[in-house]
């Protein structure tokens, strides 16, 4: 779910009923139309706070934000980030002109490698999907929806 107006999550989430959520990130790139970082907090939060009880979701360890947002949630959690303790972190993460993004991750205690190949003079993912969080919380989602490895 995406959104650009306020009570947009809201209303998507009352339609959608989502059992896994996400919320990426909260930062001022986001700002527009809300005016400040509690107003998108709140704006973003409506997905923790309306979707089922029973579900999933995955929270960014590395904002503050977010995890104030996800310590309302009563369902699972699982965790992800580079820079704080998470159920799947990504460390020593380095740029390899030969094979682009070099990712090493650990997720139940198990190492997993991804490589986000350059593809020309691009790199995917693109730098505003925060790409060396993707497969962090892809990975957890997947997991969490029965994908098994990942």
């Amino acid at each position: 779910m995406g959104m650009n107006v306020p009570g947009e999550i809201r209303r998507l989430t009352e339609i959608a009923e989502p059992d896994v959520g996400l919320i990426t990130n909260i930062q001022k790139v986001h700002l527009e139309g809300l005016g400040s970082l509690e107003r998108l907090k709140e704006e973003k939060g409506e997905l923790f706070r309306k979707m089922r009880r029973d579900g999933t979701i995955l929270v960014n360890q590395d904002d503050s934000r977010v995890i104030e947002l996800a310590n309302h949630y009563p369902g699972q959690r699982i965790t992800f980030g580079t820079n704080h303790p998470a159920d799947v972190m990504a460390k020593e993460i380095r740029l390899s002109e030969a094979e682009g993004l070099l990712l090493p991750s650990f997720w139940k205690g198990r190492r997993w490698r991804f490589i986000f190949p350059y593809w020309g003079d691009i790199l995917f993912p693109m730098p505003f999907l925060r790409g060396d969080r993707v497969p962090l919380w892809s990975g957890g989602a997947a997991d969490q929806e029965g994908a098994g490895k990942f």
